[in-house]
């Protein structure tokens, strides 16, 4: 079933590389592209079919349905205000940062259609090398809704991490925290 066009992960090691098999696996989209601060990355992503295609700029995200940002907390906030100025409106933006009150509260001004996710899913090992289209069966996903989450935003993303094999739970980013 396929829930979106094009998806762009911003990120593309292990849980980004991850998200990228895993969506190819279950065919939820059509396309999936990466972004990455290194090439070697985008070609391994790439060669172990995590993306379709990559750049180390983020103009390739331009026409996707949904961006994920698999980075450091300080680089989703710093990427923010950029990828908005490249995405359409109804684009979806989630994060898998591993803090949320920061990200949730700067993101959500920045996108009227953000929600942030944190999968409790990985590995000791890191990198495009050790992503796994089953990382996240069985495993949890953590959600943070605000009060101006729109009810669509939060069923697709919720639709979207139960299709990877999660289970999905609801809290608030200062409880995650």
């Amino acid at each position: 079933m396929k829930l979106f066009n094009k998806v762009a992960i911003v990120g593309v090691g292990l849980i980004g590389g991850s998200i990228g098999l895993a969506l190819k696996k279950q065919r939820l989209c059509e396309q999936v592209v990466g972004v990455s601060r290194h090439k070697k990355n985008l070609l391994l992503a790439k060669k172990k079919q995590a993306i379709d295609s990559g750049s180390l700029g983020l103009d390739i995200i331009k026409d996707a349905d949904l961006v994920i940002l698999a980075a450091p907390v300080k680089t989703i906030i710093d990427l923010a205000p950029k990828i908005s100025a490249i995405v359409r409106k109804d684009c979806l933006i989630t994060d898998v940062g591993s803090t949320k009150e920061e990200i949730v509260s700067s993101l959500s001004k920045i996108f009227p259609n953000y929600l942030g996710s944190h999968p409790l899913a990985g590995s000791e090992k890191r990198g495009i090398i050790n992503a796994h289209p089953d990382i996240f069966k069985n495993s949890l996903c953590i959600l943070t809704p605000t009060k101006n989450t729109s009810r669509a935003v939060l069923n697709k993303l919720n639709l979207f991490w139960r299709s990877l094999g999660a289970r999905t739970v609801l809290i608030t980013p200062s409880f995650h925290d």
